[in-house]
C-alpha cells in the first residue's frame, strides 16, 4: 500500500478509535458515578469490555502512525522549533493516559481521559485540513 494511503487509512482508523474509546469511557465514567450517589449506571462488565478492546486497537494504530512519523519525532528530540504544541500535548497526555493504566492509576486514568478527549478533538479539528489533503492527488506534508 502507497505511504499516502496507509496514511489515510491509519488517520480514519485513529479518528474511530479515539471515538469509540472516548464514547466508551465517558460512559464508564458516567455510569459508575451514578451508581455512586445510588442511581442506576450505565457500567457494565461489557461496557469495560468495549472500552478496553477500542482502547487497545486505538493504541495498536496509534504506535503504527508514530512510527509512520517517526522522523517527526526524532526531530523532537533534537529542537522543539516549528512543531505544533498542540501535537506535542496531545502525544504527552495520551501517553500519560496509557501510563496510568498500566501503573494501575484509575483515578489518574479517569481524569486524563477527561483531560485527552477535548485536547484529542481540538487535535483532529486543527489537522482536518492536511487529512482532507489525503483525499487529493496532491502532495500533503503531514509531518508539520
Amino acid at each position: 500500500m502507497e505511504r499516502k494511503k496507509l496514511l489515510l487509512t491509519t488517520d480514519i482508523l485513529l479518528i474511530a478509535g479515539f471515538a469509540a474509546t472516548a464514547v466508551s469511557g465517558l460512559q464508564l465514567h458516567i455510569g459508575s458515578e451514578n451508581m455512586r450517589r445510588g442511581f442506576r449506571g450505565e457500567s457494565s462488565p461489557e461496557l469495560s469490555e468495549i472500552h478496553a478492546v477500542s482502547a487497545a486497537l486505538f493504541l495498536l494504530v496509534t504506535c503504527i502512525h508514530i512510527y509512520m512519523h517517526r522522523g517527526w519525532f526524532k526531530q523532537l528530540f533534537t529542537s522543539v522549533r516549528n512543531k505544533s504544541i498542540l501535537t506535542i500535548i496531545t502525544a504527552v497526555i495520551f501517553s500519560l493516559t496509557v501510563l496510568t493504566v498500566i501503573l494501575g492509576l484509575e483515578h489518574l486514568h479517569v481524569k486524563l481521559g477527561e483531560l485527552l478527549i477535548p485536547v484529542g478533538a481540538i487535535h483532529i479539528i486543527s489537522r482536518l485540513k492536511i487529512f482532507a489533503g489525503l483525499f487529493k492527488n496532491k502532495t500533503v506534508e503531514a509531518d508539520k
